[in-house]
């Protein structure tokens, strides 16, 4: 219903809604263990293009929390593979994961021909819907790491991770990660992907902007890492690919339930049997 809500939103104010969603995507869901790289799992994030793209992203979605799903008290997490994207791509945009996706991560740690392998088999999958996200650069290693994705010659754009509205809100987020993780703001900082991973007495940190940039910022970093406006501007191309039917096949499929009691409704009685 949220996102229903948010479509009903957009369209009544004019504006284009853009349903889509991360998802955490490993090569395969039955290996419940780091790769290489040394990671579980890497964000990517899929875009429903129509109607029936959102059927499939509420497919994957579904299927992520339902039976591919790793156990964790703090924070539980729903993966996807390959062989289910393969199952339900159509009508998909696939972007690959910005600074914590396997490009990034691969890349900055060498493992560029792992990184490829994975990338040729997304690229099987979406074909001409893929795109690679580079990471707006902030830092040399961010821009190396652009520069070596663009080199894949696969059509790119440019994104940014916004974590909080503006850079004052940048220690209110730090502090928020304290609450988290159990520290304090007076511990050393140690910047890892990974939050909990070889933390010790040290607060988790990230060096980079996460703020909700504006187009004059991102192309000023652009400018600065010697990198095209065409990675701000694809955001249009991919804007351009959204059909605008979202929901057309839209009814009620609440189950209805017969032989109610008395003076209690079909939603009370889903209610009852939701909780019970």
């Amino acid at each position: 219903s949220g996102i229903y809500e948010f479509y009903k939103e957009c369209k009544s104010n004019g504006i284009k809604p853009i349903i889509g969603q991360e998802f955490c995507w490993c090569a395969d869901t039955q290996i419940i263990k780091p790769d290489s790289v040394g990671y579980d799992y890497y964000p990517i994030v899929l875009i429903a293009k129509n109607n029936n793209g959102l059927h499939n992203l509420i497919k994957l979605s579904t299927i992520s929390w339902t039976d591919h799903l790793i156990p964790d008290e703090k924070s539980p997490v729903p993966r996807i593979d390959n062989t289910l994207l393969s199952q339900y791509s159509d009508d998909l945009i696939c972007l690959t994961g910005g600074e914590f996706g396997f490009l990034s991560l691969a890349i900055s740690k060498g493992f560029n021909n792992l990184a490829i392998q994975w990338l040729n088999k997304l690229k099987n999958i979406f074909e001409s819907n893929l795109w690679l996200q580079i990471p707006v650069p902030q830092n040399p290693q961010q821009t190396r790491i652009a520069k070596t994705i663009l080199k894949y010659d696969i059509q790119s754009v440019v994104t940014t991770t916004v974590l909080y509205p503006t850079k004052e809100w940048k220690t209110t987020h730090e502090e928020k990660m304290c609450a988290i993780l159990n520290k304090k703001m007076w511990m050393p900082g140690l910047w890892d992907h990974d939050a909990e991973r070889g933390l010790d007495n040290r607060r988790l940190i990230i060096p980079t902007d996460h703020h909700l940039m504006s187009e004059a910022e991102i192309d000023n970093l652009l400018v600065k890492a010697d990198l095209d406006y065409e990675l701000i501007s694809n955001t249009q191309v991919i804007c351009d690919q959204i059909e605008n039917n979202y929901f057309s096949d839209y009814k009620n499929r609440y189950p209805k339930f017969n032989d109610l009691p008395e003076n209690v409704t079909s939603d009370q009685m889903l209610e009852r049997v939701s909780k019970y």
